[in-house]
C-alpha cells in the first residue's frame, strides 16, 4: 500500500514536471538567472571584508595582504589591486570604491532576480492555463453517468481551487526550489573556500534538518488532502444552495442549511489547523537546530582566531555574513516544501481525473454515417447506472424511418433513459442499439449525433446571445437560416422585440426569458440542425395557453418527415402516434396504437383515465358547474 502511494506520488510529480518542462527556454533562462543571482548575492557579501579592513585598519593597504594567507584574500586579490589603483592608497577612497562596487553588484542582482521571479511565475500561471484547458477538454467528453455521480460544485472546485493551488506549487518548485538550492550551494562553496573545516562541521547538521523537513512534509500532505476534499464539498454545497435558493427561502430551510454549511466549514477548519500545526512545529524546530549549529560555529571560529590564529577578524565577519545566507535558503526551502504538499494533494485530485476513463469508447475503425435510411432497433437492451440496480431490462423495439414513437409510463419507468441511449449519452450494458443494422458503438460518435436533435423538457439556455443559443456556436449557419428556423418555431417575433434582436445576451439559464420563449428557442435549435432523428421530451403542461398553442404547432411542424421519439407527459398529444410504447419498471409492457393498448394495457388505461379526469376538471364548463353547485 505504501509503495503504491509512492508510485502515485512520483507519477503526479512527473506529470506536473511535464507541464512545466514544455517551456524549456523560459526554464533555462530562469535557471541561469538563479545561478547568477546566487553568485551575486554571496559575492556582494565578500565586499564586507575590504570595508571592515579599511575601517579598522586605515593604515593597512589592501594589496599588502598575503594572497596565500587564506582563500578569501586570494579570491579578492584582483579586486584589491583595482581598488588600490583608483583609491591611490587613500583609506576613504578605498571605502568609497568598495561601497560603490557593493551597490553595483546589488543593482545587477536585483535585475536578474526580477527576470527569475517573472519567468517562474509565468510558468506557474501558464501551467494553470494548460491544466484548465486540458481538464476541460477531458471532462467535456465524459459520459453522462460521470456527471450524474458527481456534483457540479465538486467538479468546479477542480478548476477554481485545485488547479490554482497547483500553479502556486509550480512557482514554489521552479521558483524558490530553483533559486534557493543554487544560493545554498554557492554559499557553501564560498564558505568552503574561506574555511573548509568550519564548513564541514556546519554541514553535519544537514541530515537532521532534512529528516525533520521530510517528517513534517508527510503530515502536511495528509492534512492538505483533507482540506482539498472539504473545499470540493463546500463548493458543491454552495452551488446546490444558491441554485435552489427559492426552495430554501420558500420553505424557510435557513437553520437546516446553516447547520449543513457549518459541518462542512468546521471540517475544513480542522483540516487546515492540521496543516498549521505541521508548519508551526517544523519552522521553530528547524530554527532551533540551525541556531545550535551557528552557536557551534561561533565557538569554533573564536577558537581558530584566538588560539589557532588560522583566521583574522575580517575574514570571520565575512564567513558569518555568508553563513547567514546559508540559513535563509534552508528556511525558505523548508517552507516551500511544506507549501508544495498542498499542491501535490491538489495534483492527486486533478491528475486522478485524467487517469479515469469516463469517455464513451469509440471503435478504432468507426464508421462515418451521414444519413438514416431504414430503422432503429433496440436488440435485447439492458442498462444500469451503477451496475447493480437495473434501469432497463431486455428491451426489444424496432422503429421504422418516419415513424412517431411515444414513450409512455409512470415517473421513473425508464423512458428518458431509453431515449438517451440513441445519441449514446450512455451505452447499454447488455444488448445493442442498431442504426440501419449497425451497432451505434461502431459508428463515429460525432457523426451519429449530427443525425439527432434533442429537445429536452428542461430547456438548456447558455448565458450568451440568442444567436449562439440557436446555432450552438456553429458559425456555418447564415443569418437567413437562423431567422427561418426561429420563424418555424414561432420565436422570431419575440426575438426581434429584444433590445439587440438575435445578438441580445440572455441571462444564466435564460432567466430573462419566459418558459415558453425558452422552449421555442430549443425548438428553433432543432429546426436549424435539421436532423432526420428527433428526441422530444414534450413539456407544455406548465405553460400558458398561448405559449402552449405555439409550441404544439411548432412541434407538429418539427416532427413532419422525421423519425421522432416523444417522451409523452400529456397523452392527448400522442393519440395519433404510429406506436405507443408503454414502459414500467424498465421493461416494455405493451406496444401498439392508442386504441389497441387502451383496451389491453391496464397501466396505460389508468394513466389515460387520470389525465382525462384532470383535463375534464380543469375545463371552464366544469369549473362553472362546480362553482354553481357549491353556491
Amino acid at each position: 500500500m505504501k509503495s503504491s502511494g509512492l508510485r502515485d506520488e512520483y507519477r503526479n510529480v512527473r506529470l506536473l514536471l511535464a507541464y512545466a518542462i514544455r517551456y524549456k527556454s523560459r526554464l533555462a533562462l530562469s535557471l541561469v538567472c538563479s545561478v547568477i543571482v546566487s553568485v551575486l548575492s554571496v559575492g556582494s557579501l565578500t565586499m564586507l571584508m575590504p570595508i571592515v579592513e579599511t575601517i579598522f585598519q586605515p593604515q593597512h593597504r589592501l594589496v599588502e595582504a598575503e594572497p596565500s594567507a587564506d582563500g578569501l584574500h586570494a579570491l579578492l586579490a584582483p579586486f584589491y589591486r583595482f581598488v588600490d589603483y583608483y583609491a591611490q592608497s587613500s583609506p576613504f577612497g578605498t571605502l568609497l570604491c568598495a561601497c560603490v562596487f557593493y551597490l553595483l553588484l546589488v543593482a545587477i542582482y536585483g535585475g536578474f532576480r526580477y527576470v527569475h521571479e517573472y519567468m517562474s511565475r509565468w510558468i506557474g500561471h501558464r501551467v494553470i492555463l494548460d491544466l484548465q484547458r486540458d481538464l476541460f477538454s477531458r471532462m467535456t467528453v465524459f459520459n453522462a453517468a460521470y456527471f450524474s455521480r458527481n456534483r457540479v460544485g465538486s467538479i468546479l472546485s477542480y478548476f477554481t481551487v485545485d488547479i490554482r493551488v497547483i500553479g502556486m506549487t509550480v512557482f514554489n518548485a521552479f521558483g524558490r526550489l530553483m533559486l534557493e538550492p543554487c544560493l545554498l550551494l554557492v554559499s557553501l562553496a564560498y564558505l568552503y573556500w574561506i574555511h573548509w573545516k568550519l564548513t564541514l562541521i556546519y554541514m553535519c547538521s544537514f541530515p537532521i534538518l532534512a529528516w525533520t523537513i521530510q517528517y513534517f512534509a508527510r503530515k502536511n500532505r495528509k492534512a492538505a488532502r483533507d482540506v482539498q476534499s472539504y473545499m470540493a464539498r463546500i463548493g458543491a454545497f454552495l452551488q446546490e444552495h444558491f441554485s435552489h435558493i427559492r426552495l430554501v427561502q420558500g420553505y424557510e430551510m435557513y437553520d437546516h442549511q446553516k447547520n449543513r454549511f457549518w459541518n462542512e466549514i468546521i471540517g475544513t477548519f480542522r483540516a487546515s489547523m492540521g496543516m498549521v500545526k505541521a508548519k508551526a512545529v517544523s519552522s521553530p524546530l528547524n530554527e532551533f537546530l540551525g541556531l545550535c549549529a551557528v552557536c557551534l560555529i561561533l565557538m569554533l571560529g573564536g577558537y581558530f582566531i584566538i588560539i589557532r590564529e588560522e583566521m583574522n577578524g575580517s575574514v570571520f565577519v565575512v564567513y558569518l555574513a555568508v553563513l547567514g545566507t546559508v540559513y535563509q535558503p534552508i528556511k525558505r526551502i523548508e517552507q516551500s516544501i511544506q507549501e508544495i504538499q498542498h499542491g501535490l494533494a491538489a495534483a492527486e485530485r486533478v491528475f486522478g481525473v485524467f487517469a479515469i476513463d469516463e469517455a464513451l469508447p469509440e471503435h478504432p475503425q468507426a464508421l462515418i454515417v451521414d444519413s438514416f435510411e431504414r430503422e432503429i432497433c433496440f436488440d435485447k437492451v439492458s442498462f444500469s447506472y451503477d451496475g447493480v440496480q437495473p434501469v432497463l431490462t431486455d428491451i426489444s423495439l424496432t422503429v421504422k424511418k418516419g415513424e412517431l414513437i411515444a414513450l409512455v409510463g409512470p415517473s421513473g419507468a425508464g423512458k428518458s433513459t431509453l431515449a438517451n441511449l440513441i445519441p449514446r449519452f450512455y451505452d447499454p450494458i447488455e444488448g445493442a442499439v442498431l442504426l440501419d443494422g449497425r451497432d451505434l458503438r461502431t459508428l463515429q460518435l460525432s457523426a451519429l449525433r449530427r443525425l439527432i436533435s434533442v429537445v429536452p423538457q428542461d430547456v438548456l439556455i447558455f448565458a450568451d446571445t440568442v444567436r449562439t443559443n440557436l446555432t450552438c456556436g456553429d458559425e456555418r449557419y447564415s443569418q437567413e437560416q437562423v431567422i427561418a428556423a426561429a420563424q418555424a418555431a414561432y420565436a422570431h417575433d419575440f426575438i426581434s422585440a429584444l433590445p439587440h434582436g438575435y445578438e441580445t445576451t440572455v441571462g444564466e439559464r435564460g432567466v430573462s426569458l419566459s418558459g415558453g420563449q425558452c422552449q421555442r428557442l430549443a425548438l428553433a435549435r432543432a429546426f436549424l440542425r435539421n436532423s432526420p432523428l428527433l428526441i422530444l421530451d414534450e413539456a407544455t403542461s406548465s405553460l400558458d395557453s398561448e405559449s402552449e398553442r405555439h409550441i404544439k404547432l411548432s412541434m407538429q411542424r418539427l416532427m413532419q418527415g422525421r423519425t421522432t421519439f416523444v417522451i409523452a407527459h400529456r397523452l392527448s398529444t400522442i393519440l395519433h402516434a404510429d406506436k405507443i410504447v408503454v414502459v414500467d419498471g424498465g421493461v416494455i409492457l405493451d406496444i401498439g396504437k392508442h386504441q389497441e393498448i387502451l383496451e389491453r394495457c391496464a397501466i396505460y388505461r389508468r394513466l389515460y383515465q387520470l389525465q382525462f379526469l384532470e383535463d375534464e376538471q380543469s375545463s371552464p364548463a366544469t369549473r362553472t358547474e362546480s362553482a354553481a353547485h357549491s353556491t
